[in-house]
């Protein structure tokens, strides 16, 4: 991997990927690459620097045991919907242009929306085209580890509303989405969302109201942003909607917010 720049990050940056997680409410975390932490030499061994980061780590556990919640308590401001079409940039990859790993399924720019909309939510720091290091728009062995936004989940076409409680801003985007999801939405906005949504997935008594676009349909509280893409031009006199982006990256636990400073060197984790 890295392509003969092993492992092909820094210690520090392992290192805030570790509490990342953490604080994340993740429980277990996977290393790839054995032999980055340990290096085995006939009958003896020896720790590298990223096998001494994670020690060190391993060791400060104890301090981070009351965290007090876990990823299941996540509370998102943001949600972003969209059918699970396997898309993270293969259009952008000279290698893979494939959806399922099927060559008769080629990404399109519906499947690619979602990529747009994290840009948005970015304030542009991620790329509309990918969001993974495989593709070439991303520097090599300069990706950070994390970026700017707005407590954010993804959902996929049949989230319930349950899941879309006290979500505050919604996307819709992509293939298809479920008469079920869309009714949740649609009960969103009224209670005061605001919802970013391609016309042709919009509920018909909306699309009706918004034959140019971009249009603003009030709905009760609420509004939707009807649009024909998420590029910023797309979105043009409705772009301060979107929720601010910040300087960290932010997430949000039982009402308690976890932020990350956006350079990802030193994390206000807990």
């Amino acid at each position: 991997w890295s392509m003969g720049h092993f492992p092909g990050h820094s210690v520090e940056k392992y290192t805030t990927a570790l509490r990342l997680a953490h604080a994340a409410g993740v429980d277990n975390v996977y290393t790839e690459h054995f032999i980055g932490l340990c290096r085995i030499r006939g009958a003896t061994y020896e720790f590298s620097e990223y096998g001494a980061a994670l020690q060190a780590f391993l060791r400060d556990a104890p301090s981070r045991a009351k965290r007090g919640y876990g990823y299941l308590d996540y509370e998102p401001e943001v949600a972003i919907i969209r059918f699970p079409d396997s898309d993270w940039g293969q259009a952008s990859c000279y290698y893979w242009d494939t959806l399922y790993g099927a060559l008769d399924r080629p990404p399109t720019p519906e499947t690619g929306e979602w990529m747009q909309v994290f840009s948005l939510l970015t304030g542009g720091r991620s790329d509309p085209r990918a969001v993974n290091a495989n593709s070439a728009v991303y520097p090599r062995y300069e990706q950070p580890v994390m970026m700017p936004c707005p407590p954010t989940a993804v959902y996929d076409h049949n989230a319930g509303p349950e899941l879309l409680r006290g979500v505050r801003t919604l996307f819709l985007c992509g293939v298809t989405v479920s008469p079920e999801t869309l009714a949740a939405v649609e009960a969103c906005v009224r209670r005061g969302a605001t919802c970013f949504a391609a016309a042709r997935l919009c509920p018909e008594r909306v699309r009706r109201q918004a034959a140019e676009r971009p249009a603003r349909v009030d709905d009760k509280r609420g509004a939707w942003i009807v649009l024909d893409g998420f590029r910023p031009e797309d979105l043009g006199p409705y772009e301060p909607l979107l929720p601010p982006v910040g300087h960290a990256l932010r997430l949000k636990f039982k009402g308690r917010d976890v932020a990350f400073a956006a350079d990802a060197t030193e994390p206000g984790a807990p």
